[in-house]
């Protein structure tokens, strides 16, 4: 198995500018990466071993791209799974006790949206902004069809309004012993592993997500730097 090869034959198939080595050798944290196109702007497609050791190997894929908004921003959206759903109920704990002793507000505020915020951990710098954003379907449906990825919007300096907007998850390894295959026949093999269709949703994703943060302008009122963030852990 090799990420690399796995990048360079998504490339054959998508498109885009392809960057990197033949094959990534387990000492080096040298990579490939993917540039894909878009009218929006480009996305950028980056794998990279996490952990190599004697209890396994784990990847991670990143795709990001850029957007410009009237004032800095930032959403981080974990992952889901069992892990979060369990200690999404010891914070419900919680705030039911800080309610019960007289505490106003919310300590891990749902951004109005509820079912998002019990299956994931919400954090934002603007709560107001963030409801808007989270009330797109799309990026629901979207966060739903991949439930361990998470989503990260920040600006790339504290004041500035220019932003990451990233999607972030694991990769399952595959197996693909390529070596003694013609180079059309390791291109299927690749593809058959599933893992196009794997990185084609996480593109999908990263663009519903640059969608729901331009969908419309910041209020004038909603503006302003380094406010602290608001949400659960």
């Amino acid at each position: 198995m090799s990420w690399n090869a796995a990048l360079y034959y998504y490339h054959l198939s998508r498109g885009g500018d392809y960057f990197g080595l033949p094959k990534e050798g387990w000492e080096s944290s040298a990579h490939a990466a993917l540039v894909l196109p878009r009218e929006k702007g480009p996305i950028h497609i980056s794998p990279w071993l996490d952990n190599y050791g004697r209890y396994g190997v784990s990847w991670k894929v990143a795709v990001t791209c850029q957007v410009e908004l009237q004032a800095p921003y930032t959403l981080k959206i974990t992952g889901g799974g069992a892990v979060r759903r369990g200690l999404n109920t010891v914070l419900d704990g919680l705030e039911q006790g800080y309610k019960m002793l007289g505490g106003k507000g919310e300590l891990t505020p749902d951004f109005g949206a509820p079912e998002l915020a019990a299956q994931r951990g919400l954090k934002s710098d603007n709560a107001q902004f963030t409801r808007w954003v989270l009330q797109s379907a799309e990026l629901r449906q979207g966060l739903k069809k991949l439930e361990k990825a998470s989503v990260r919007v920040e600006p790339l300096l504290p004041d500035s309004t220019q932003h990451m907007v990233c999607v972030l998850t694991d990769m399952d390894s595959f197996d693909v012993d390529d070596v003694m295959l013609e180079d059309w026949k390791r291109k299927s093999a690749y593809e058959e592993t599933g893992v196009f269709e794997r990185l084609d949703a996480l593109v999908e994703l990263l663009e519903t997500a640059r969608n729901a943060v331009t969908a419309w302008p910041m209020p004038q009122t909603l503006r302003g730097p380094n406010r602290p963030l608001t949400g659960g852990v």
